[in-house]
């Protein structure tokens, strides 16, 4: 799984914008891009961080089988 295009197909599907996932991650919106483009790897702490602002639990982000996750996310 590509972590980065995961969050970026997550916080595209909520309509949500790069900087808002930052500021209520508490990261950097270029941290945050950079992670979505590949470049950075995120900790398991930062991960959570993200899921977070995403409004989604580990679980679902790395759910294989997205029937489990929200029609809209889907």
């Amino acid at each position: 799984m590509n972590i980065g295009a995961r969050i970026r197909e997550i916080r595209k599907a909520n309509g949500q914008k790069l900087i808002n996932i930052a500021e209520r991650a508490g990261l950097s919106q270029p941290f945050i891009s950079e992670i979505e483009r590949g470049i950075k790897t995120p900790s398991i702490e930062t991960l959570q961080a993200i899921c977070s602002a995403l409004e989604v639990s580990l679980s679902e982000f790395f759910a294989e089988d997205k029937t489990d996750m929200e029609p809209e996310l889907r």
